[in-house]
């Protein structure tokens, strides 16, 4: 057998077996000690899985159980409730029993009822109506004059030539300028002692004594308290008498205020003697802050100096020293403002040699705040040279039109502009303008003015260059200038008036200068006067309109002309004639009869000159003046019909026909026709619209018939009447009225009897009413008090609000369970089972069909046993639904008990072999570890070995 002594295999192995048994027996006493087969993420991976999952099972199952309870409980619940609703309602039942058979005691005397009512609304009907009819008449014209026009175009009004010159470049210059502005002087403070009254009342020796300020008594006398702290104060503060210090007050507190501005006061102590029961607390004197003194040595401009006095000796603080400085500011080329710390010195000329001049401020501190200032790397800056200009001529057309050129100016383009408007002088011309801008305009209206050469001449002396869009060179000419037109109109005529000739009066023509308009104008002015006109005017600004003063159509087509002659001007005026148009005959109408069923209702012939609607009136005035003797009166409806009515309000004249004759004179305008007709109707006698009779249940309760006169409140107020005169028979009736209501009331005992008596009103005519034959009844009479059915509704009505409020308000985890709510319950590993609660919505008992007093026992024992019969029915179904919810609770149990007992199985520890196992593994531990012992000594054996043969053969030491 072979040795190596580097790796000891042997070793490895039995290291690999001692660790591989001592995790096996480690294992078997963690699973002995939990009962778990199950104890670490490696230990029976396969099986933990399927043990998660029935742990999942289980879970749902569980949930589904507690479910399935929850359905339990809404069941109970819900047979509670209807098992108490069942319960009270035969108990109802046996109530409406008793009442039928009047067994039913205490029984409380004779029972009263109240009266069976019905009533109805007289809604229309008319004494009677008078029948009407219409004829319209057509054809008849008023007459229209006859108009035309005549218009001019082509002329014009004329222009005035014109141009404007613009200057710029020039500029007004600025005066160069800066800020010397003062900083870090202060004013000084004066130091401020404090006396708070405090409490204290009127007399009983309440007194402030001594008031010691640095240790002497500043109070000339003792101030008694006046019961007010703020009077108080003020006499403390009058009684105080210090060298160097002010008194005064603030509500309750006294203020003591240095007259001086010095920190060495700052501490000086305050302290006050007082008597009696008030008190006042001091505050020393603080708050003195020293105030600046300062020399002003000297104030420079490029050298120069500004400061008249100097040095000057301030106290106080910026504002004082920059106003000193602006008081003793002395220069002739310069000026000085400023407010405040600020110090703004500006030269008198615009001129920018004046940049960069040095503003230089010499100052000393003597005691205070030192002050200072920005007068570091400060000069005048901003100035801008001003602009002087010479304006040597200003010339149109060649003629200078300046007034005393050359002009010399000294400013901006605005300032140049004003100069040349002011020395402006042309006879032919004017000018106008602001700012830099100058307007030239010609005087005439003249197109030869045009391209008149406009040319300005200037010269710089200083400063920015003027210049203008009227330099030599720059072409600007004088433009938009037009001469006028000048028109003589020769005449106008119209064909057939004037015997042709021409009606412009005077002269006989008129001579315009000026456009369309100022022509149409004049010569509209030329042309009145002719009696063959209405009106001759101005339309549409060039239109001359014609209007003739008669209506006929023999003007139609009569032409108007026009004559011009051009006189001057760059355009030429024409005038366009027309002709008289529109002119129609006025017609001549006569009517010779209008007749009603054949019988003329004129006394005579109509005639009228004019249209429809004159004619109309005309007879309509001839009917109503014969309306005596026709019985027949006439109005105006439209503008052109006449609204015929019958004097007599009856049925006779229906359907009487209208007719219109117009007289035969062989006149060619009797142009008016017959249009349209109505023909008489609507005729109706007053005794046609009645009330003839009122039955309840078939028996009449009135006696006559009541005629309608037109009053629906007269009306009701005579049916009324009528029934309370009839005695109608077996059972009697009363009626009132209100406005146009008839109320009808029971008058025979047993009132009762005659609810649901149908009620009909019968009418002729056109009377009418809102009654519904068909379906209106007597109703109301209800038992209001006495006998045994009395107690018994009453009792009815209690029982009907339990019921309700068991029904309506049943409620399972705040859920209403008969208000028609669907709730379903889920059961199922994965919810896969439902089970859906009866639905039920339960409505309010009718407390009307229950009411004893006013119905028979039959109708609500018949009404009750049928709600009893629907809670039975809602009962089985819940039921029903118990023994579901119970089989479902069943099988959950049985599932969730094989479900524990397959998991007990895969988890749980078999202790007998699970005891061996470690028993085992223990003797195996024990013989790997011998083993490990041993394999530890192989390679100093071998060592040994080779040692002790080494010193036989003399090789020399060995060491290990």
């Amino acid at each position: 057998m072979g040795f190596v002594i580097n790796t000891n295999v042997s070793n490895h192995l039995t290291t690999q077996h001692l660790n591989n048994y001592s995790r096996n027996m480690d294992a078997s006493i963690v699973s002995l000690s939990s009962g778990k087969k199950i104890n670490s993420a490696g230990d029976f991976l396969e099986g933990e899985a399927i043990a998660n999952n029935f742990l999942v099972q289980s879970s749902a199952l569980n949930a589904s159980l507690t479910t399935m309870k929850n359905g339990l409980g809404l069941a109970d619940n819900a047979g509670k409730a209807l098992r108490n609703s069942e319960l009270m309602l035969q108990s109802m039942r046996e109530l409406a029993i008793k009442s039928s058979n009047g067994t039913y005691l205490p029984r409380t005397g004779a029972a009263l009822y109240s009266k069976a009512t019905a009533s109805f609304n007289v809604t229309g009907g008319s004494p009677g109506t008078f029948a009407t009819g219409t004829i319209a008449l057509t054809n008849a014209t008023e007459g229209l004059n006859a108009s035309g026009s005549l218009s001019f175009s082509g002329a014009h009004a004329g222009a005035n030539a014109s141009t404007a010159i613009t200057i710029s470049g020039a500029v007004d210059g600025v005066n160069a300028s800066n800020t010397l502005t003062i900083s870090d002087a202060v004013d000084g403070t004066a130091a401020v002692g404090r006396i708070q009254i405090n409490g204290g009342t009127a007399g009983g020796g309440n007194t402030i004594d001594s008031i010691l300020l640095g240790g002497v008594n500043i109070l000339t006398s003792a101030v008694a308290h006046t019961g007010n702290n703020n009077s108080t104060a003020n006499n403390v503060a009058a009684a105080i008498s210090a060298t160097g210090y002010t008194a005064s007050t603030s509500g309750s507190t006294v203020l003591l205020t240095s007259t001086t501005k010095d920190e060495s006061q700052n501490g000086t102590t305050l302290n006050t003697s007082i008597s009696g029961n008030f008190s006042a607390s001091t505050t020393n004197v603080s708050g003195a802050i020293n105030a600046s003194q300062t020399t002003i040595n000297s104030l420079t401009i490029d050298g120069n100096s500004v400061l008249s006095g100097a040095p000057l000796s301030i106290t106080g603080g910026t504002s004082a020293i920059a106003t000193a400085i602006r008081g003793a500011f002395s220069s002739g080329g310069h000026s000085v403002s400023g407010s405040g710390s600020n110090v703004t010195i500006t030269s008198n000329i615009k001129d920018s040699s004046e940049n960069g001049h040095v503003i230089s401020l010499g100052m000393t501190n003597n005691a205070g705040a030192t002050a200072s200032s920005n007068e570091s790397g400060l000069s005048l800056t901003g100035g801008v040279t001003v602009s002087q200009t010479t304006i040597n001529n200003l010339s149109i057309d060649g003629t200078n039109v300046l007034v005393g050129a050359p002009l010399s100016i000294t400013g901006g383009t605005n300032t140049i502009a004003t100069a040349i408007r002011n020395a402006f002088s042309s006879s032919g011309h004017t000018v106008s303008g602001s700012g830099s801008n100058i307007s030239i305009t010609s005087n005439t209206r003249d197109s030869g003015h045009n391209d008149d050469s406009v040319v300005l001449t200037m010269s710089n002396s200083s400063g920015a260059t003027a210049t203008s869009n009227a330099d030599p060179g720059d072409s600007l000419t004088l433009t938009g200038g037009y001469t006028p037109t000048t028109t003589t109109i020769n005449s106008v005529t119209v064909a057939g008036i004037n015997g042709g000739n021409n009606l412009i009066d005077g002269s006989g023509s008129v001579t315009v200068t000026g456009d369309n308009n100022a022509i149409a104008t004049a010569v509209a002015a030329r042309l009145q006067g002719h009696s063959e006109f209405s009106s001759v005017y101005v339309s549409g600004g060039s239109n001359i309109t014609f209007v003739s003063s008669t209506k006929e159509t023999a003007q139609n087509g009569n032409a108007i002309s026009v004559n011009t002659s051009h006189g001057s001007g760059a355009s030429v005026a024409t005038g366009t004639g027309g002709s008289l148009a529109g002119g129609d005959d006025t017609s001549t109408n006569t009517i010779s009869a209008i007749t009603v069923n054949g019988v003329n209702i004129l006394a005579g012939n109509v005639s009228h000159n004019g249209g429809n609607s004159g004619t109309a009136t005309a007879v309509k005035n001839a009917i109503n003046s014969n309306s005596a003797n026709s019985g027949y009166s006439a109005e105006n409806s439209g503008t052109s019909t006449i609204t015929i009515t019958a004097s007599d309000k009856d049925t006779s004249d229906n359907g009487y026909v209208i007719a219109m004759t117009r007289l035969s004179n062989g006149v060619a305008l009797n142009e008016v026709t017959q249009g349209s007709t109505t023909n008489m109707s609507g005729g109706l006698t007053p005794t046609t619209n009645a009330f003839t009779k009122v039955e309840v249940n078939g028996q009449q309760i009135t006696t006559n018939v009541i005629a309608h006169t037109g009053n629906n409140t007269a009306a009701a107020a005579a049916i009324a009447a009528d029934i309370n005169a009839t005695n109608s028979g077996p059972r009697n009736y009363t009626a009132t009225s209100s406005g146009s209501t008839v109320n009808i009331f029971s008058d025979t005992i047993a009132y009762w009897e005659d609810n649901d008596k149908s009620l009909k009103v019968f009418t002729q005519g056109d009377a009418t009413h809102d009654n519904d034959n068909s379906s209106s009844i007597m109703d109301g009479s209800v038992r209001l008090d006495g006998g045994a059915v009395v107690y018994i509704n009453n009792e009815i009505k209690d029982i009907i609000r339990e019921v309700d409020d068991q029904l309506l308000n049943a409620k399972h985890n705040k859920q209403n369970l008969f208000t028609g709510n669907s709730l379903t319950f889920y059961s199922g590993i994965k919810a896969q089972n439902s089970m859906t609660a009866p639905v039920y919505t339960y409505t309010a008992l009718d407390s009307d069909t229950l009411d004893l007093t006013v119905n028979a026992a039959s109708t609500s024992i018949s009404y009750i046993d049928n709600r009893i019969n629907e809670v039975r029915n809602v009962k089985s179904q819940y039921a029903a639904f118990y023994n579901r919810i119970e089989n479902e609770i069943d099988y959950i149990a049985d599932a969730l008990l094989q479900n524990s007992q397959t998991l007990s199985n895969i988890v749980d520890t078999d202790m007998a072999i699970e005891t061996s196992r470690l028993v085992k593994y223990q003797f195996l531990e024990d013989a790997a570890l011998s083993m490990y012992m041993q394999t530890r000594t192989q390679k100093r054996d071998v060592m040994r070995l080779y040692f002790d043969q080494s010193k036989v053969e003399g090789q020399g030491k060995f060491y290990f």
